[in-house]
């Protein structure tokens, strides 16, 4: 897709700020964490996907590889229990999202 801007202001409209990534960055890692205390998550794993309603911003599962292959085989998926979805919404990334559509 060959998409033209009319000027770098048009374009960095479309780009978010670095603040708004850190922030989005900073919340995966929270998230990942709690995920980790909480034992869902064993050591040495290299990839992480959790699964977010966008609308809300609630993560109701996680996945996880122990390469960045993503080996069908070796995936393993986690649902979050329902006592702990509190825990789990994504403010940040739903903020972000929700700014987007209206680009």
């Amino acid at each position: 897709m060959n998409v033209q801007y009319k000027d770098t202001k048009e374009l960095a409209s479309f780009v978010p700020s670095l603040s708004v990534l850190r922030g989005v960055e900073e919340e995966f890692f929270q998230k990942l964490e709690l995920a980790k205390k909480y034992g869902w998550i064993p050591g040495g794993i290299y990839e992480v996907e959790f699964t977010i309603e966008m609308g809300t911003g609630q993560a109701d599962e996680l996945e996880y590889w122990p390469t960045s292959e993503r080996v069908t085989a070796q995936r393993k998926v986690v649902e979050i229990p329902v006592s702990k979805h509190a825990e789990f919404v994504f403010v940040a990334l739903a903020a972000f999202k929700s700014t987007m559509k209206n680009k």
